[in-house]
């Protein structure tokens, strides 16, 4: 085509020079070339991201709705269906006697040093074992119980202690296992607790030794996520046919000298989960003779009685049945000596009241002591800790020293 040097309207636009229609139409064809490819390939890359996100929640919603699986409220059943239902006598779910059933929720405590740990450790020698126990009267114990998994959360003796207290030679029953762990808040330590419960479907008995180790100031949210976390073990549990029981220790908040203390660490709160409680408390008859003061227990009469039990060393370190009193029998009395009815009497009747709380040598802070001398410990960091002076602990180096249990 002639090329045209007069100048040419295109599109509103002048366009002068040396060029001619032929040239302006391809590039008119270049350009709706290009728009539609450009307006091609975003309607593409549109629609393939439209696509995807209506395919996400598809891929990503939860299995578990609330609105196709809700959760299924708790059972309500009349009197008559309780009542109907068959049920195990109370011979078959004693543990230890009338102190403890299969089920409950016992809290021992005590001052320090005066054998809480011995004692919660030989119930659950006793409940491993399936053995009869030894703080109450052969009569009232007429069945021995079953044995069951035992798991000792002990958070309160090293393994040197285990192994000063407990006799080498005698062979412990093998489904007690005790985790030496601390934990740090109540949520890891019952994950561990429900772990352990779940392994098996059978019987199983909990120890945590002691509380303050895991809750060293009494929360009331620490306590009501306890109280849930172990009604919830325990609900599971009876579903699936077995039972799980708890042994709770803690310790009295002060100790009063020539006076027994009944307010416990987290009493406030402990109190209300507790179906049972067992109080270990000095008594006048000397070191080695406790009370086991029953504050709760729905099983047992209250009729102002406790149980003398006596600390015996073979063939591992336990208490054992003494004597049933009243309770103003049995307390402390200052500089006065007291003899204890017994069928059989022996020189160990007549024996002198012990020291103040505060300053009194056990078999325990004997142990305690050495322990703490091994790790290099001072005497007034020791009489600090065990609430001692530093004179009395002086005095039981020097005495533990001349009876070869410390080195000189």
């Amino acid at each position: 085509m002639e090329k045209n040097n007069k100048k040419i309207t295109f599109l509103g636009f002048g366009i002068s020079g040396d060029v001619s229609w032929n040239d302006v139409c391809k590039v008119c064809v270049i350009m709706c070339a290009y728009f539609a490819c450009k307006n091609g390939v975003n309607y593409w890359l549109w629609k393939k991201k439209n696509d995807s996100s209506q395919e996400v929640p598809k891929l990503s919603r939860p299995a578990n709705n609330s609105a196709t699986n809700p959760v299924t409220p708790p059972k309500a059943e009349t009197l008559n269906e309780v009542c109907a239902r068959q049920s195990v006598g109370l011979d078959d779910l004693q543990l230890c006697g009338k102190l403890l059933f299969k089920g409950d929720t016992l809290v021992i405590f005590s001052p320090d040093g005066e054998g809480k740990s011995t004692l919660a450790m030989d119930m659950c020698i006793g409940i491993a074992n399936g053995s009869k126990t030894h703080l109450l009267p052969e009569q009232e114990v007429p069945y021995a119980p079953r044995p069951q998994r035992v798991y000792y959360f002990d958070a309160e003796l090293s393994d040197d202690d285990i192994k000063m207290r407990f006799n080498p030679d005698y062979h412990y029953p093998d489904n007690l296992k005790r985790i030496s762990h601390v934990y740090s808040t109540v949520q890891e330590l019952f994950d561990s607790i429900e772990s352990f419960v779940y392994n098996e479907k059978s019987d199983v008995t909990i120890c945590i030794d002691n509380l303050s180790a895991i809750i060293p100031t009494p929360s009331a949210k620490a306590y009501r996520d306890l109280f849930l976390r172990q009604n919830s073990i325990k609900e599971k549990a009876r579903a699936d046919g077995f039972y799980v029981t708890f042994i709770i220790i803690t310790h009295t908040t002060k100790t009063v000298p020539d006076r027994i203390n009944k307010n416990f660490y987290g009493s406030g709160h402990l109190g209300n989960l507790s179906a049972s409680r067992i109080a270990l408390f000095p008594t006048r008859f000397g070191e080695d003779y406790k009370m086991l003061d029953v504050q709760k227990n729905r099983k047992m009469p209250k009729d102002g009685k406790v149980i003398v039990v006596k600390r015996v060393t073979t063939p591992y370190l336990h208490f054992e049945y003494h004597d049933v009193m009243q309770e103003a029998e049995a307390a402390s009395l200052k500089q006065k000596t007291i003899k204890i009815s017994s069928a059989t009497p022996t020189t160990d009747d007549l024996i002198k009241k012990q020291k103040a709380p505060n300053q009194k040598i056990t078999p325990e802070k004997e142990d305690k002591i050495i322990a703490m001398l091994s790790k290099g410990m001072k005497q007034s960091a020791i009489a600090n800790k065990l609430r001692l002076s530093t004179k009395t602990v002086h005095r039981t180096i020097a005495r533990l020293k001349t009876e070869g249990r410390i080195s000189a």
